[in-house]
């Protein structure tokens, strides 16, 4: 009785680690697919230039040594955006900064500091 008992155990676990699989390369494919997507949306978007104003800077934590930098701007309609800025720009931001925000979707471009409004 008991090497049935292992036997069974034996091919539950078997289909328990097929399935773990299965759901784990799902998740990876969706992951992929809604970055794609997110890429292909961004790319799509006009690229706009407005006057805008920075309202807070914020650092994110990703990884140990590794972190994102987040701006929020305010545009002329009083609207605010968070987008997320390199290191090397957002280095020069400072909160009451105003200039032309350039961005794509969800995407920044660039800011001038102090360019006249458009």
């Amino acid at each position: 009785m008991k090497m049935l008992d292992l036997a069974m155990l034996d091919g539950s676990l078997e289909i328990l680690f097929y399935i773990a699989c299965l759901l784990g390369l799902g998740l990876c494919a969706v992951l992929v697919a809604r970055g794609a997507m997110l890429w292909r949306r961004d790319s799509r978007a006009p690229r706009l230039t407005v006057p805008a104003g920075v309202v807070s800077l914020r650092v994110g934590r990703r990884l140990k040594h590794a972190s994102d930098h987040y701006a929020t701007f305010r545009v002329e309609s009083g609207d605010c955006i968070e987008l997320c800025v390199p290191g090397r720009d957002f280095a020069y931001l400072s909160e009451g900064d105003s200039g032309r925000l350039t961005f794509q979707g969800r995407r920044y471009v660039s800011f001038e500091r102090g360019a006249a409004p458009l």
